[in-house]
């Protein structure tokens, strides 16, 4: 299972809530086993194999709403990622921002935002993150 956590005041900062909730069931449902934890500084770029498993959550959510996949996507950029503003001549744009340019850690970070939001409040349960580990690092 993997946590994105950053480090400050030599604890563990969790992004979100959900996040710090799912690592504590994590180690309640393995107590008293032997475990191995990697601490490894975060890669700079998403993989492919992230990038899908954040599609599978927006169809996901697009399926139990009735929702374009897209508008989906489009409302998490919004609500989840500081805006960007861009300027084209003498106008400046204020938009959302982008998944695409993301670190893997602040991509985990969205998705965890993600996810809480659609259980939290869509009463959506997504597909865990923990049965992609192999194909989402």
């Amino acid at each position: 299972m993997n946590f994105i956590i950053t480090a400050q005041d030599a604890q563990p900062r969790f992004a979100t809530d959900d996040a710090r909730i799912r690592f504590r069931q994590f180690l309640r449902k393995h107590e008293g086993k032997k475990l191995r934890m990697i601490i490894e500084e975060a890669k700079t770029k998403r993989s492919l194999n992230q990038n899908a498993y954040l599609w599978l959550c927006y169809n996901t959510i697009a399926e139990e709403t009735g929702n374009d996949p897209d508008d989906i996507h489009m409302y998490c950029k919004a609500t989840f990622l500081p805006k960007r503003f861009v300027q084209i001549k003498d106008k400046e744009l204020q938009m959302s921002g982008k998944t695409s340019t993301l670190t893997i850690s602040e991509f985990m970070e969205y998705m965890e935002k993600v996810i809480a939001w659609a259980g939290r409040d869509l009463g959506i349960k997504l597909p865990d993150p923990s049965e992609y580990d192999d194909q989402i690092r």
